[in-house]
């Protein structure tokens, strides 16, 4: 089924050859144009924004419909009401210990989760198909609630993309994906030779990707706790990204729910040239 969205905003490359394409999801509250609007005023310690480090690159911002969050009791633009999804602890409270099926808006919630990452995924392929058909160039990634659809998109799209960028985010329902890694490692320890589950570690599974990975939270972020991303992290790993580097940082505006300028900008840009390649050449010419 094909889900309505809002027109996705894109930023054109600045050369005539495209090479590689970015795709970004905003955070609630925001749209595409907004993010990239944003992007556009910070800078690098070069000077230069995340846009003129690679001018070969096209840059699509998809923008989230708006929705009647329960949260907040408001309409606002988010790409699902995450009330029950967020994992701001109240996933491990006696109250939240319940099937999902007995929770009507955790249900309602997750309908939305999967429209949107059905979309998201739409987006992953047309850009996959613009480039010749290689998903090596395609790099997907968001901001807070953004990350957390895109990551779940990175997990379903059971193929590796050139990378995937997350700022600020969490991995939705991390305890009981968390539950289900635990359960397995258990089953699979009770399967060994009993004498011999004390001198053994847990194997994680073979890498379902090789897409690397580089996500970054605000040690004094006040809106999403630096340990949802830390969570998310470790959960990836655990999954089976083999590929996976995490950073923090401290002193960004919005209290601490943004960019670090320029020190994130400086190392998203790092990330990126390794996994892109480097277009300094480019720039001088």
């Amino acid at each position: 089924m094909v889900y309505l969205f809002p027109p996705r905003y894109v930023y054109f490359p600045s050369r005539p050859t495209h090479t590689s394409t970015v795709i970004l999801l905003h955070g609630r509250g925001s749209n595409g144009p907004e993010l990239a609007s944003e992007l556009v005023s910070s800078v690098t310690s070069s000077g230069k924004t995340i846009f003129e480090h690679f001018p070969s690159c096209r840059w699509v911002f998809p923008s989230a419909r708006p929705r009647w969050s329960k949260r907040f009791q408001e309409t606002l633009t988010e790409w699902f009401d995450s009330d029950t999804l967020e994992d701001y602890n109240q996933e491990s409270n006696s109250n939240n210990n319940s099937s999902i099926g007995g929770n009507e808006h955790t249900l309602a919630a997750m309908t939305e989760l999967a429209q949107t990452v059905e979309y998201i995924l739409r987006i992953l392929n047309e850009e996959v198909v613009r480039l010749g058909g290689n998903p090596e160039r395609v790099i997907l990634g968001g901001l807070s609630q953004g990350m957390a659809v895109a990551v779940i998109a990175l997990i379903c799209a059971r193929q590796s993309i050139g990378g995937f960028m997350g700022v600020m985010g969490w991995l939705p329902l991390s305890t009981r994906v968390e539950a289900v890694l635990n359960q397995l490692q258990s089953q699979e320890m009770a399967t060994d030779d009993p004498q011999s589950i004390q001198q053994q570690e847990y194997t994680p599974p073979k890498p379902i990707s090789h897409t690397p990975i580089f996500l970054s939270h605000g040690e004094d972020d006040q809106w999403v706790d630096v340990s949802l991303g830390e969570k998310a992290s470790e959960l990836l790993v655990r999954l089976g990204f083999d590929n996976l580097i995490w950073r923090t940082y401290s002193g960004a505006e919005v209290e601490g729910h943004w960019i670090k300028e320029p020190e994130q900008f400086d190392a998203m840009v790092e990330f990126l040239q390794t996994v892109l390649g480097s277009e300094s050449e480019d720039e001088q010419s």
